[in-house]
């Protein structure tokens, strides 16, 4: 895929570190990823935006929202979502 293919537009860098993050913890949220892999971005849109790339690729999906009392992000599985 080349870069205009992906289409949340998340760097490749982005995407190889939270790819690499979930093939460890396997499920986390986009906060979550942000402070392992992404700590220097303070925009959480960007760990969101690699996980939905990722899934468009087909090599994450979503596993739905946190279900703890006041998140409000959503789970990313050893496949991802946001």
């Amino acid at each position: 895929m080349g870069g205009a293919e992906w289409p949340y537009n998340s760097t490749a860098r982005a995407r190889g570190l939270v790819l690499l993050a979930l093939g460890v913890v396997k499920v986390a949220t986009a906060e979550q990823l942000r402070q392992l892999v992404l700590p220097g971005t303070a925009d959480l849109q960007t760990a969101r935006n690699a996980c939905k790339d990722l899934r468009y690729a087909g090599l994450a999906e979503s596993v739905g929202r946190t279900s703890s009392a006041g998140a409000n992000g959503h789970r990313c599985g050893g496949t991802c979502g946001t």
